[in-house]
Order: structure tokens, then C-alpha cells, then sequence
């Protein structure tokens, strides 16, 4: 069984690679002028440091990966793709109220009153941030626009 840090280290090894990779396309520059590879370049080198790090980290350890809940994942997931499907459609209001029930879901004991409470506060935070705050054109119901 791996070790789950070990897997994040790889996991920013591969992810550095790519960057590092994909910067060579661009000139590098110098430190008093930077070329637009010089960026990823220097963040991809410390990505994989961090990630060198962390395998070395993961080696003295003794934890192991958590099992995947997969009741989590596929609610959480259905949530996510339930949002994106139906915020043009309905409006942000109701959408965000289905993400937050069909996330809810995931838990074993399916408490409605504090799912309710959580997914009215939320409809409301969105409504401040980006109605009123952001001024945003966003539907908010399907009777508006």
C-alpha cells in the first residue's frame, strides 16, 4: 500500500514536469528581464522541490492512503454537475439549493434541518456577494430575465 504523501509528491513531480515542459516554448530571459517562460520555469523547479520533499517526508512516515468514500464522490460529483447544468436554466437560487441537498446526500445521516439552514444561508451569501456586491447579470430564478 502506498503512502499517501509519497502520492502527492509524484503527483507534483509529474505536475512540475508538465509545467517545466510546456516552458520551454518560451524564451527565459534573465532575472532583470524576465521572458514569459521564466515564470512557469521557476515554478515548476520549485513545485518539484516541494514534491522531492515531500517523497522524502513520505518515506519516514508510517500513514497510509485513506479509503476513497465513494458515496462522498458520487454525490459530491452529481452535485457539481447538477449545479452546472441547471444555473442557466433555473437560476442561480435553486441551483445552489440542489448542489448543497444532493452534496448533503454523501453523509450517512441525511439532516435536512441543517442542510435547509446551510443551503438558505448560502443562497443568501451568493445573492449579496454576487447580486449586490459584484452587480453581476446573473438569473436568479426561472421567472427572471
Amino acid at each position: 500500500m502506498l503512502k499517501r504523501d509519497f502520492i502527492a509528491g509524484i503527483a507534483c513531480l509529474v505536475i512540475a514536469a508538465f509545467v517545466v515542459w510546456h516552458g520551454q516554448d518560451y524564451s527565459y530571459g534573465n532575472l532583470n528581464n524576465m521572458g514569459p517562460g521564466y515564470l512557469p520555469r521557476i515554478l515548476g523547479i520549485a513545485l518539484a522541490i516541494c514534491g522531492i520533499l515531500t517523497i522524502l517526508g513520505a518515506i519516514n512516515s508510517m500513514e497510509r492512503v485513506p479509503r476513497i468514500n465513494v458515496r462522498a464522490l458520487v454525490f459530491v460529483t452529481l452535485g457539481i454537475l447538477t449545479f452546472a447544468f441547471t444555473m442557466n436554466r433555473i437560476g442561480m437560487l435553486p441551483a445552489t439549493f440542489l448542489l448543497i441537498h444532493i452534496s448533503a446526500l454523501s453523509e450517512s445521516p441525511y439532516r435536512i434541518f441543517r442542510t435547509l439552514a446551510l443551503s438558505l444561508s448560502l443562497c443568501l451569501l451568493s445573492y449579496l456577494i454576487f447580486i449586490v456586491g459584484l452587480n453581476m447579470p446573473i438569473r436568479l430564478h426561472p421567472w427572471s430575465f
